[in-house]
């Protein structure tokens, strides 16, 4: 009877499955990356979509004017809702509480470093709309509607989307999210 000795892997074997692991790894990691910096950048875009959104909403409900600003210097947008005066005519016995009634609130949706604005550019511009100091916004109204607005963002990896705030229904579109630029 012949003893064999124990097998195991050539050292040839072992730098194959190493150079594989390797070139796997050199795919997936750029891969998961530019995955990563999309998700981010979307997610971006989303609240930036919310926050158009919710704008929208607060006019209907408060039936006042609501302005969206963007403010180039700290790269974020506001939403600006105004604060609702207490009712004087009512009488005392039949006044609602006003500590009880939720204060309709500012929100601010930051972009930070990795997302620009290239243009915010009203499409109906009001007299209170358009550009103050320095400062685009766009008002949104008691019965629906708002100025509209064009307004393209573009990520530092070079993604870009434009969105459309529809005039007459207050609605955002994004016909194109986050295509990626080409470069020369």
């Amino acid at each position: 009877m012949k003893k064999r000795g124990k097998r195991g892997f050539t050292l040839i074997e072992l730098l194959t499955v190493i150079l594989i692991i390797a070139i796997a790894a050199g795919i997936v990691v750029p891969a998961y990356d530019r995955f990563y910096a999309k998700r981010q950048f979307n997610e971006k875009v989303g609240e930036v979509e919310s926050l158009f959104n919710e704008a929208h909403r607060q006019a209907i409900a408060l039936d006042e004017t609501v302005t969206v600003q963007w403010d180039p210097a700290h790269n974020a947008f506001l939403l600006l809702v105004p604060l609702q005066p207490p009712p004087t005519d009512t009488p005392v016995a039949l006044q609602q509480d006003v500590t009880s009634q939720p204060m309709p609130q500012s929100q601010l949706v930051e972009l930070g470093d990795d997302v620009r604005v290239l243009s915010f550019t009203p499409i109906q511009p009001s007299v209170t709309s358009g550009s103050l100091g320095g400062m685009t916004q766009v008002n949104f109204y008691g019965d629906g509607t708002c100025d509209g607005a064009q307004i393209s963002l573009v990520s530092a990896q070079g993604y870009e989307t434009d969105l459309l705030l529809q005039p007459a229904t207050s609605q955002i579109e994004s016909p194109n999210v986050s295509s990626e630029t080409q470069g020369p």
